[in-house]
């Protein structure tokens, strides 16, 4: 009953009209959310084929500083670009880290692929 009630509440709520500013941020927070998945995207693929950086713990150590930088960096007008160009750094580093999953990945049956895909998919949901 609970669940229809949230589902009935999210209707009608979906129907009201979002200020500018509301929507301004929105945009902005789901233009960064897609550029870092395609950042992650990419540093995962630049990984694969190249094989660099055999060890993933410099990429965990540069992500872990990336993210103290993110923190660190004050939020300020003038500082929006930089502190985009260190998530995008991050999001390239997180995907650099998940290559080696992967690669293991790729070199197991091809047939049950998908199948592991869907499960790490699930698991970092």
């Amino acid at each position: 009953m609970a669940q229809i009630d949230l589902m009935q509440g999210f209707v009608n709520t979906s129907n009201q009209k979002i200020e500018k500013p509301v929507h301004a941020h929105l945009r902005r927070v789901y233009g960064s959310l897609s550029a870092s998945m395609v950042a992650a995207a990419v540093g995962a693929f630049v990984r694969v084929p190249a094989n660099i950086w055999k060890g993933t713990l410099w990429s965990l150590l540069l992500s872990i500083a990336l993210l103290l930088l993110i923190n660190g960096t004050q939020h300020t007008r003038e500082n929006e670009k930089l502190r985009f160009c260190y998530l995008m750094r991050f999001a390239g580093l997180s995907g650099l880290s998940t290559s080696p999953l992967l690669d293991y990945i790729i070199s197991i049956n091809p047939a049950r692929r998908t199948k592991m895909l869907l499960r790490i998919s699930e698991a970092n949901v």
